[in-house]
């Protein structure tokens, strides 16, 4: 009887944990959520070197190769049942409530390939540029990390894994969607992406890899795909034609699971950045927005 390897996601495992010091690997022990998708990209920047002709090279083909910064990029999928993965984006909870702050907490990220040959891979100094969380009509809630940092070690000895979150991911039904907060958008939403930025910036110094970490402004977005009821959306995003559009004091989104929890967006000064009307025949009448929150927190409650 030949047997098949076992390479593939169903045999491999991501697990992450805190560091107490930029680059100095923690314990990884914690999965993201229901994981669905890993990605390494490893970019060796080399830089091809050109020169005058030599007595057997052409003038016109690479004469040596320098490496250039090594950069080191990972994304992360999955179904969101889980709100923990947010302190290391936006920086702090207390009491389940996430918000951000200035100093965010570097992630180490074990990947693991339970294989006949098995690969164990550390990633260490992680810092999140952005987390991407969407919702859509019948579907849970899912997440979209990208995040940079260091290869730190590569063996054949893996990480052994933990217990899985043992909850329901948060869903798109029975969400609720007010702008303000209490006033309920009269709209259909059908979609709902929420995008948060950190925009670090990696500092090499000498070195080939990262030694440090600098955070940049935080920014915030959020996109609604509605279907057309009445004129509030567009009144909002038009505002006081020759001044400005409306700035919405607060917004509130709330998502359900079947059992436990519910996750809530608060927002503070929430303006409509773009607007778009949608109109063909025969089909309903649609307004997708986007919205740029001037802070926002996130309670899981």
């Amino acid at each position: 009887m030949v047997n098949t390897a076992k390479a593939s996601g169903i045999s491999s495992y991501i697990l992450w944990g805190a560091e107490t010091a930029y680059g100095t690997p923690g314990t990884p022990n914690k999965h993201f959520g229901i994981d669905t998708d890993f990605n390494y990209t490893l970019n060796n920047q080399l830089k091809p070197r050109r020169g005058f002709k030599g007595l057997t090279g052409s003038g016109r083909d690479v004469a040596q190769y320098t490496s250039s910064i090594l950069k080191a990029d990972v994304t992360i999928n999955g179904d969101m049942n889980s709100a923990a993965i947010l302190e290391p984006v936006l920086g702090t909870v207390s009491l389940g409530v996430y918000s951000g702050t200035d100093v965010v907490t570097s992630t180490t990220i074990a990947t693991e390939i339970d294989n006949d040959t098995d690969r164990d891979m550390t990633f260490s100094g992680v810092v999140f540029q952005s987390m991407e969380m969407k919702a859509t009509m019948g579907d849970p809630l899912t997440f979209n990390l990208t995040g940079e940092g260091i290869l730190y070690a590569k063996d054949t000895t893996i990480v052994a894994s933990t217990a899985s979150i043992n909850a329901q991911p948060w869903t798109f039904t029975g969400s609720t969607f007010e702008l303000p907060t209490s006033t309920a958008i009269t709209n259909l939403v059908e979609d709902f992406t929420l995008n948060i930025k950190n925009n670090y910036s990696l500092q090499y110094g000498s070195s080939r890899t990262p030694v440090a970490a600098t955070v940049g402004n935080r920014e915030y977005s959020i996109t609604l795909n509605t279907k057309y009821i009445d004129d509030d959306i567009f009144t909002k995003a038009y505002g006081t034609p020759g001044t400005q559009p409306t700035l919405n004091a607060t917004m509130t989104l709330v998502f359900t699971r079947p059992t436990g929890t519910t996750l809530t967006i608060t927002c503070t000064i929430t303006p409509i950045d773009t607007y778009k009307l949608t109109m063909k025949h025969g089909n309903a009448i649609a307004e997708d927005i986007t919205l740029i929150p001037a802070t926002l927190t996130i309670t899981d409650a």
